[in-house]
């Protein structure tokens, strides 16, 4: 079917430059509604994913306003994922439609779940089967598990904040393909699943306008192991065919769960086009599940065998899925033998698919003109994906990663995302991106929507990409699956290329959307500790507050552990969300080993800690003066970290010192900067006399020691310093207290007034050749920071000279600094030419370039590498914005003084 007629809007293009336009078989088991069910039927069974009644945790008909949730094994799946990040930026899901083929929804005549009100469903139907009478229009969910799906995606927490769904003001189609109503247990949901009519409500989506289609159910017990109808049905949804009320084509996102009952995948979430989910553990449920961001041991797994030896990476990616709390109907009596419940706690991949469905509407209502493009979504999705180490065949690429789906921070950067086609008169399509310098990996992923049908891949697509030299870095060439995501890691930064080519085609075109990242910066935790109290008496708390930060990439599975001394018990736990509400746990919810008690606290983004306040009690008797806990951080991508805190008991005088550092900053032959207070405090008991000392002349302190908390000032004269960076310490001395002598430390920075750049010169010739036909680079090491304004260069003649300064990228020339950019004349002699300010930094390599009409004379060649020259008349000269490595050869060292000079230049 050709989608271009009516499906597509304009193409988006971010931080991108494009060229291009527009637009199974492996033998498994049957899905289950929990794990170890044996299926009643092997001709229309299809099943829940999720309910282990064992481990179903209630909430109350009148829950608390409080900002803590007692209703909860689980914290927030959205914290696993960033959602919440990305929720306090106002993204709800406003404007998007999503439809769910379920049990219901929760209602009782008008009444329905106040969390999923009528005015947000747009409609609902009750699919049957003919055995079981005519369709109704209202979806009732006589079972739960509808509602606690509908929960997670657009719950809007009325009754409880800390419970809203993935896009609290979505719109919801509520379709009803289950009836059972005589259904004792979990076991016997099956007899009543209906999906002979799972076109009828594709269809029925589609004439509402639904942008996601979310479905939690599925089968894997032969005829469910391979591809058939129902996988047509769902990848033809992808593709649009299936029209709106305005006859146009309607894509769908579709969203199936991957199973829950430890087999291999089967229908529909083997479907080519669609988004298939799996379930990690990631949250707070006792010693059940850990750690945070494995995969949960009933999610199914793949690949899917596509023939001929081919196979397809499913499921596509994986999602929390375990003990997650969400909406119920309140009249259900199962759920805890009574009625009235308005939350419970399910698991299982039916609960996985749903956050991820609810990701999708808050990426479209951020990114509305990709409505029209799944490839695009689905694309982006997978590129932004956190793997967790689990393997491709259990994890598929890995965790969805929400935040990164919407934002770019200093650690992560999306450089293209483009939707286009192949077709017969245009086999190939090239997109240009910009890769920054520092990258530690760029991502590209290749989705299409592909023919419906079969399993095997009808249009295979290949891709490659080749970095600012031409080079070839990475790509992808296999035929068995319509997603290839590869991870390139090497490669000069700036302007790539990426080439899409078909290698089969068997219809008019093929729509393809394409997604490019960069990793900046590694995943690296850090963690900080705050104490209420140094010291504590016997039957006393004491709380801790306990910050974990990533300073670089997407910290995945994060948890945070303390490690508790034994005369001190675990009292409570808050994690607080990104909107500054909390969960409470107490010692039942989270997990615990020897001594050590561990909590999760979701992803961990760049710029966005997490942040938990821990709450211990001391015994009746304490039998030490000092207690050590060890507090530690973890995460399932990086490397874990750990840092200890001494208490004490109450009867020792503790030194407490505020701030931790001192830092004074001041100009050349300016002003003293100034003074600065030094808060010294008992956090103790006991005889408290503190003493200062410095190490320096020129640093004074008043009072150097008193006998009770109190402040000292902290001066310094810089008297005839010259520029340059300072360090020492005040040392705090305090007889008898643990934690000392403690050291202060301060810096003093004096800048300089201006900072020149000079070349030098002695009698050797820079080069032989004729005048102006050469530009030189040599590298620099800057001895001070501040801020340049000129260069001063000695010439042996008149005539005309442009100087640029260049910044250095592992050794080699990088990117353009500042310049004079016109051209100055020049005297024999020294000469000061200006150039727009810039700073420079201590320590820093830089290149100092110049091209110039007359002969230069200067210092013999530089060591090799540490010039570069390119031959190039003066007249047509302009300096490039980066130099790079194709500058090479020698040149003349050239003294810079003041700011730095060529590390093997003697002093002259």
């Amino acid at each position: 079917m050709d989608k271009s007629h009516g499906k597509r809007g304009g193409h988006r293009s971010d931080p991108v430059v494009c060229v291009g336009t527009g637009r199974v078989g492996r033998s498994a088991q049957l899905f289950c509604a929990a794990v170890g069910f044996v299926a009643v039927s092997a001709i229309a069974v299809v099943c829940l994913f999720d309910i282990h009644p064992a481990r179903v945790n209630i909430s109350s008909h009148n829950p608390p306003v409080a900002t803590t949730s007692p209703y909860l094994y689980d914290n927030d799946g959205s914290m696993a994922v960033g959602a919440d990040i990305a929720q306090v930026k106002g993204l709800t899901g406003r404007g998007v439609i999503v439809a769910i083929a379920d049990t219901g929804i929760a209602q009782q005549g008008d009444r329905y779940h106040d969390d999923l009100p009528s005015g947000r469903i747009l409609d609902q139907y009750y699919f049957k089967d003919w055995w079981t009478g005519a369709d109704e229009e209202a979806a009732v969910d006589t079972w739960g598990h509808g509602t606690h799906v509908a929960g997670i995606i657009g719950g809007s927490g009325l009754h409880d904040p800390l419970l809203k769904g993935m896009a609290p003001e979505t719109s919801l189609l509520v379709y009803r393909m289950v009836d059972p109503p005589y259904a004792a247990s979990v076991n016997e949901i099956s007899r009543w699943m209906h999906t002979t009519r799972f076109e009828d409500i594709t269809r029925r989506a589609a004439l509402h306008n639904a942008d996601v289609f979310n479905n939690s159910w599925g089968g894997s017990i032969a005829p469910w192991d391979t591809y058939n109808e129902y996988c047509t049905v769902a990848d033809r949804a992808v593709r649009g065919e299936y029209m709106n009320a305005d006859g146009r084509p309607q894509c769908m996102n579709v969203v199936v769960a991957a199973g829950s009952d430890k087999r291999l995948i089967g229908s529909p979430a083997l479907a080519k086009n669609v988004i298939t989910v799996g379930a990690i553990c990631d949250g707070n449920s006792a010693n059940y599940g850990w750690p945070p961001g494995k995969v949960a041991d009933f999610s199914n797994y793949g690949p899917v065998d596509t023939g001929s030896g081919k196979v397809r990476t499913k499921p596509d990616v994986v999602a929390p899925g375990v003990n997650i709390t969400s909406t119920i109907p309140w009249y259900l009596s199962r759920w805890n033998k009574g009625v009235g419940n308005y939350y419970a706690a399910q698991e299982g991949t039916s609960m996985g698919a749903p956050y991820v469905s609810g990701a999708i509407a808050l990426l479209l209502q951020k990114y509305p003109d990709v409505k029209t493009w799944p490839e695009k979504v689905k694309a982006r999705i997978i590129n932004t994906a956190v793997p967790l180490g689990n393997g491709v065949e259990k994890e598929g690429h890995g965790m969805i990663d929400v935040y990164h789906m919407l934002y770019d921070d200093d650690s992560f950067r999306a450089l293209l995302w483009e939707g286009s086609d192949i077709n017969v008169q245009t086999p190939e399509r090239l997109f240009y991106f910009d890769v920054p310098a520092g990258f530690k990996e760029v991502r590209t992923t290749l989705v299409w929507s592909d023919r419906p049908g079969t399993s095997e891949i009808a249009n295979d697509l290949d891709f490659s990409v080749y970095d600012r030299f031409g080079s070839l870095v990475g790509g992808s060439s296999s035929c068995g699956d319509n997603v290839k995501h590869v991870v390139i890691s090497r490669g000069e930064p700036g302007i790539w290329k990426l080439a899409i080519n078909k290698t089969r085609l068997t219809e008019p075109k093929q729509d393809f959307a394409v997604c490019v990242s960069a990793v900046l910066a590694e995943p690296s935790l850090t963690v900080s500790v705050h104490s209420d109290r140094a010291a504590v008496r016997q039957g006393e708390e004491l709380k801790f507050t306990i910050e974990l930060a990533d300073t670089g990439y997407t910290a995945a599975g994060s948890y945070m552990s303390v490690a508790v001394p034994a005369d001190f018990y675990f009292n409570c736990v808050d994690i607080y969300k990104a909107d500054g509400t909390k969960y409470r746990y107490d010692i039942s919810d989270i997990n615990f080993s020897v001594d050590t008690y561990n909590i999760a606290v979701g992803e961990v983004v760049c710029g966005n800690p997490r942040k938990a306040e821990w709450v211990f009690k001391a015994r009746d008797i304490l039998v030490h003066e000092k207690y050590t806990f060890r507090i530690g951080a973890r995460a399932r991508n990086t490397t874990g970290i750990q840092q200890s805190i001494m208490i004490s008991k109450a009867n020792t005088p503790i030194v407490v010192c505020y701030p931790p550092q001192l830092n004074f900053i001041a100009q050349e032959g300016g002003l003293n900067p100034a003074r600065q207070s030094l808060y010294i405090h008992n956090a103790g008991e006991g005889p408290f006399s503190w003493n200062l000392a410095a190490h320096q002349s020129w640093l004074s302190l008043a009072p150097a020691s008193d006998n009770k908390s109190g402040i000292a000032e902290i001066a310094v004269d810089i008297g005839l310093l010259p520029p340059g960076i300072y360090e020492d310490t005040v040392t705090v001395t305090v007889p008898d207290a643990i934690q000392q002598p403690r050291a202060i430390p301060f810096r003093l920075t004096v800048s300089p007034r201006n900072i020149e750049a000079l070349v030098g010169a002695t009698d050797s010739q820079i080069y032989t050749t004729s005048p102006g036909n050469a530009f030189f680079l040599s590298r620099y090491k800057c001895e001070k920071t501040g801020t340049l304004g000129e260069i001063r260069l000695k010439c042996s003649s008149f005539g005309n000279v442009r100087v640029a300064l260049y910044t250095d990228s592992n050794g080699d020339p990088g990117k353009l600094l500042t310049s004079n950019y016109k051209s100055t004349y020049v005297t024999a002699g020294w000469n000061i030419i200006p150039v727009s300010e810039v700073n420079v930094y201590a320590e820093s390599h830089y290149w100092l370039g110049f091209n110039t009409s007359i002969s230069m004379v200067g210092y013999p060649a530089m060591p090799p590498g540490e010039t570069r020259y390119k031959w190039w008349k003066f007249d047509e000269f302009i300096f490039p914005d980066y130099a790079g490595t194709e500058f090479t050869g020698k040149a003349a060292q050239m003294l810079i003084s003041g700011w730095g000079r060529p590390e093997s230049l003697e002093d002259n």
